[in-house]
């Protein structure tokens, strides 16, 4: 995220040569009529959430640079706005150099909560989380308020290693002294490097991959499922490195939101499906945690070990069964 110069940037974030694009510039998508009009400052000519009326809005922050850009409104109480037409920074040969819309094919009235100036279109709320580093929300319920802080606007290596003082402690030390003590952490707090392994194609198996090699670990999934799931937080201070489920809940398979065979259907993302495949279920074969996954998919449908369905649902996964007389 950058303040807003004059106009939209390409690939290298510098200006393009059109005040075609940011001046006295009508677009027009079904109901909606916005105007971007630039007055020695970007201003947006849109209807508003709280009246319907049109109203002129600054135009504060690009969000982005490559392939497309987003633009963000400064509204009252920290609250910045994510206007729903974005700009296509690829080149015209790429069929770029164009604004469009976010919801094409969506009415969408300043009553609905998609529409530009509404909670679900708020940058704090729906966007930040993701695409900045250490950000925190500082959102206050009773003013519906925003004191938004990060550390860095852009995603970086803190990010997904959580603080890297001691890594840079770590390197320093390796640059004055060879002899220095060995850390195989290299100071992160997340080390994310591959188990020892690679993956084969059997033939039994019609072309599809499997490990081989050491048992994976789950750091990488855990690091990250915040930004690649449908979820809800439930705490605001959630680190890089802490088990996702201690921070969020997951969306189920709700009808309009996944398909009913757990495939993505809306802005799913990868995690909720991915935890379903067979792909997952065979690491935690790999791991040897399956009675957990197993013990943790029945209470998911209220299943007893001895109900038919969590004994095929083992014999699926193969599993072991539990003896007798115990859990």
């Amino acid at each position: 995220m950058a303040p807003v110069s004059s106009r939209p940037g390409d690939a290298t974030g510098e200006c393009l040569n059109s005040s075609r694009e940011f001046s006295q510039r009508a677009i027009r998508e079904r109901r909606i009529n916005l105007q971007l009009l630039s007055e020695g400052r970007e201003i947006l000519r849109s209807h508003g959430w709280a009246d319907g009326k049109l109203n002129d809005y600054p135009v504060a922050y690009t969000f982005g640079i490559f392939p497309l850009q987003q633009y963000l409104v400064p509204f009252p109480n920290g609250h910045l706005q994510s206007l729903a037409f974005a700009w296509d920074s690829r080149s015209q040969q790429q069929g770029g150099q164009r604004w469009f819309h976010l919801y094409p094919n969506q009415k969408m009235p300043h009553t609905d909560p998609l529409h530009w100036t509404g909670r679900n279109q708020t940058w704090n709320f729906m966007c930040a989380e993701c695409h900045s580093t250490n950000l925190r929300k500082n959102y206050d319920l009773d003013k519906d308020s925003y004191a938004t802080t990060w550390s860095e606007i852009n995603i970086s290596c803190e990010s997904c290693h959580g603080p890297g003082a001691n890594h840079v402690t770590w390197a320093q030390s390796r640059e004055k002294s060879s002899d220095a003590q060995e850390d195989s952490s290299k100071g992160l707090v997340v080390q994310l490097k591959s188990s020892r392994g690679g993956w084969q194609v059997e033939e039994s198996s019609n072309g599809t991959t499997h490990w081989q090699g050491q048992a994976r670990t789950r750091t990488e999934l855990e690091t990250c499922a915040p930004c690649h799931s449908r979820r809800h937080p439930i705490k605001s201070d959630h680190q890089a490195g802490e088990p996702f489920l201690d921070g969020y809940v997951p969306s189920l398979l709700d009808e309009g939101v996944y398909f009913a065979d757990g495939q993505i259907l809306e802005e799913d993302y990868e995690y909720g499906s991915f935890v379903q495949s067979k792909m997952y279920h065979a690491f935690q074969r790999d791991r040897g945690d399956i009675r957990s996954a197993v013990a943790y998919a029945e209470q998911l449908v209220q299943l007893s070990p001895g109900d038919a369905q969590a004994i095929a649902l083992r014999n699926s996964l193969n599993a072991p069964q539990p003896a007798a007389g115990k859990p």
